[in-house]
């Protein structure tokens, strides 16, 4: 029987080193065992047959082994572990059946080595292209190495891509089990720059993930996605005034997770912090809902995202702000619409701080009330009080006009009693006809004065022309 040469066992023992240094990559201690101890029953299985009956046994027992090891592979993860094991182990066998025979180290050197570091180092090499750099990821590109490999083994964990987050659970590009530990993982989450996840593996929380390309290990899973971006949520406030005037106000709040001052910057992704990414993701409360079906009663507890927070906080706290006003209050001078906005954005921005929420502006609609009878109900009661309002300031018009038409009445007969009292003066024998000119001249006089003449109205200012011919008459009839 032929012994193997010197070469064709180093070549062996260089198969078993390297599936020794995989298995330790992938499972530490027990991986290096088992892919060594199977790569060298393999391996001695072809030295054997090789020594024992020529090329023929080694061709067929190459061949056994690698249907076998398809098999293997097939049970490991399907059609793609069974291809990665059979091209693994008819890669290796092509490199021994170029040096099987030949006691020759340079051809060991020359293709056996070479062959060994272009597959494994080019392989290496292509991972670090595959995936996306990460920063302050310092073992990066050994875990894109690993993932290239587990993803040709088909033992990978799941990959998500996560672009434009609508709220559905994400689903995986790449399908993949996260409770596989032999020779598997890691998975992968892609995210753009203003979105990012937590992951967590069911009992621990595993930490909030920058944007970008995350690793994700044994049993995680991704427990939320964060949209960084400034959300924008309107909803409709039904509230009541002081006075229990129902209202509908059209609300709307725009937010982001709390980051500070921090502002975007271009080449870089979305500001965050990541203790505020915590409390808004842990401060989700749960909505429990109840129905029957069949006779039983069946529960099922959701968790409110973050970004549903605002909807839910702040409709009471505006309702507190409105009901400390009466709805003529809401409508009277100033700008109390202004000042209910002002004191609502403080409330829900001391309300929301907690969880982690930055509240960055707000805004209220007009003020009206939901029933439009209660619009025309105001109208008219409003109209009322105006009109009672306009009545009560012509009444006191008119009251001040006769006040002052009968100061000046009584100005006016004064005037006129001294002026006959002075004609009488001169001469106490007066004729009736004289007197009276004296009275009509003197009436005269006072009608021209101009404070007089502005109080007169038109029909006693027309009375001049008849005192003057009246005045005309009474002077011919003394003359004839």
């Amino acid at each position: 029987m032929k012994t193997a040469t010197p070469v064709e066992m180093a070549l062996a023992l260089m198969a078993v080193g390297l599936a020794a240094y995989l298995g330790y990559f992938f499972n530490q201690g027990l991986g290096a065992l088992s892919l060594a101890g199977l790569t060298a029953i393999a391996s001695g299985s072809c030295l054997f047959a090789a020594m024992k009956w020529g090329w023929g046994g080694l061709l067929a027992t190459m061949l056994l082994i690698g249907i076998v090891g398809a098999k293997l592979g097939y049970k490991l993860s399907k059609r793609r572990g069974a291809l990665c094991v059979a091209f693994l182990w008819f890669w290796f066998c092509a490199l021994f059946l170029l040096i099987y025979g030949h006691d020759d180290w340079i051809t060991l050197f020359t293709i056996a080595l070479p062959s060994f570091f272009l597959l494994w180092g080019g392989l290496f090499a292509l991972s670090g292209y595959i995936l996306p750099p990460q920063e302050g990821l310092s073992d990066w590109r050994r875990k894109a190495f690993r993932t290239l490999l587990t993803f040709a083994l088909g033992t990978n964990y799941p990959y998500y891509i996560i672009e434009d987050w609508k709220k559905e659970p994400p689903r995986p590009q790449v399908e993949g089990d996260n409770s596989r530990q032999f020779l598997a993982g890691p998975g992968i989450v892609i995210t753009s720059c203003d979105h990012l996840v937590t992951l967590s593996d069911g009992l621990k929380f595993k930490g909030v993930k920058a944007p970008g390309l995350t690793f994700t290990g044994l049993f995680d899973r991704i427990q939320a996605v964060v949209d960084l971006r400034p959300q924008l949520r309107a909803f409709t406030v039904k509230a009541e005034t002081k006075d229990g005037i129902p209202l509908e106000v059209l609300t709307f709040v725009p937010f982001r997770t709390d980051a500070g001052q921090e502002q975007p910057r271009l080449g870089q992704s979305y500001p965050f912090d990541e203790e505020a990414i915590f409390r808004a993701v842990h401060e989700q409360p749960i909505e429990h809902k109840w129905w029957r079906e069949d006779g039983q009663a069946i529960e099922e507890q959701d968790q409110i995202p973050w970004d549903e927070l605002v909807p839910m906080i702040a409709p009471p706290l505006l309702r507190d702000v409105i009901v400390e006003y009466t709805c003529d209050g809401l409508c009277g001078p100033g700008d109390p619409r202004t000042e209910i906005k002002q004191r609502f954005k403080e409330r829900v921005t001391q309300a929301m701080k907690s969880c982690g929420i930055q509240i960055i502006g707000g805004g209220i609609s007009n003020l009206k009330p939901a029933d439009e009878s209660i619009i025309q109900q105001r109208i008219e009661n409003w109209r009322a009080d105006w009109k009672r309002k306009i009545e009560i300031e012509i009444g006191e018009g008119e009251a001040e006009v006769a006040r002052q038409l009968e100061s000046v009445r009584t100005q006016a007969q004064i005037k006129v009693m001294r002026k006959v009292a002075a004609a009488l003066a001169v001469d106490k024998a007066l004729s009736e006809r004289a007197l009276a000119l004296h009275l009509i001249e003197a009436i005269e006089e006072i009608a021209q004065e101009k404070p007089v003449r502005q109080r007169l109205p038109e029909e006693t200012q027309r009375m001049s022309i008849i005192l003057q011919r009246l005045r005309h008459n009474l002077g011919n009839q003394g003359s004839q």
